[in-house]
């Protein structure tokens, strides 16, 4: 994996202005959701965090100073992983490792929050399930797991059918929603719909502002990421026919 994207000063400045603050976000949350979650879980320092799909770490790092907690970041990219040692290496409460999510080998009733970062639309519905099978079990009593998910249309080239096909567009019908019902584990959800899809229309535009110093940084990541920003902002121009639906989910053991 390429690291461009977090050495070039232009997509810092994209992620300030379209996410909210510079935590090297590839379409990861942005600062006002952390702000939803903060308001929402409350900690008590020096709790145990687990960041899974963390990437660079740099919101693992965010999450451990407003909590006052340690953070473990898993991720399966060795790269990034390197990228995260490096950068927070004198930070002793955040921990590194490269790991599929799949095969964690945690104690159980390690951690007092588990977090998915928008890291759960890779998966098949069956390793989604059983992994948030795994997550319960690795929380300690009144744990929180907590998880952004975005439903994506499947006619885009990021769109997953597995994971967003739904009888209606609603938190209780995503795999997320429909995992916490049949497993009988208290939930609350907040809809993000209305905010996301401003998010990519107002994100491509300033992706377009930026375009000469995001080309000259980061020229390979930059064909992607446009592709990516433009998909989604046309999408998202279509309102509910365009399909994108997004939801914030915090379960509680």
């Amino acid at each position: 994996m390429k690291l461009n994207y977090f050495k070039s000063p232009a997509y810092g400045e994209l992620c300030r202005r379209v996410f909210g603050g510079d935590m090297k976000q590839i379409g990861m949350v942005t600062a006002d959701e952390l702000k939803l979650l903060y308001n929402e879980v409350s900690l008590q320092p020096n709790s145990r965090i687990l960041d899974i799909g963390c990437g660079a770490g740099y919101i693992a790092a965010t999450i451990a100073k407003h909590y006052e907690s340690s953070v473990t970041g898993i991720d399966i990219h060795e790269g990034t992983i390197e990228h995260a040692k490096k950068t927070f290496s004198d930070n002793a409460t955040l921990h590194f490792h490269v790991m599929d999510a799949t095969e964690m080998s945690f104690e159980a009733e390690s951690f007092d929050l588990i977090c998915f970062f928008d890291t759960l639309y890779f998966e098949s519905i069956k390793k989604v399930h059983s992994l948030l099978d795994k997550c319960l079990s690795l929380l300690k009593s009144n744990g929180k797991l907590i998880v952004f998910w975005t439903n994506q249309p499947a006619d885009t080239p990021y769109g997953y059918i597995e994971t967003f096909e739904m009888s209606e567009p609603s938190a209780n019908n995503t795999q997320v929603g429909l995992w916490g019902i049949d497993n009988q584990v208290k939930f609350t959800t907040f809809d993000l719909t209305e905010s996301h899809r401003n998010f990519w229309i107002r994100g491509l535009a300033e992706y377009k502002a930026l375009e000469a110093e995001l080309k000259n940084e980061m020229p390979e990541e930059y064909e992607l990421s446009i592709g990516e920003f433009g998909n989604n902002a046309a999408q998202c121009e279509k309102g509910d026919a365009g399909g994108f639906f997004r939801w914030f989910y915090i379960f509680e053991k």
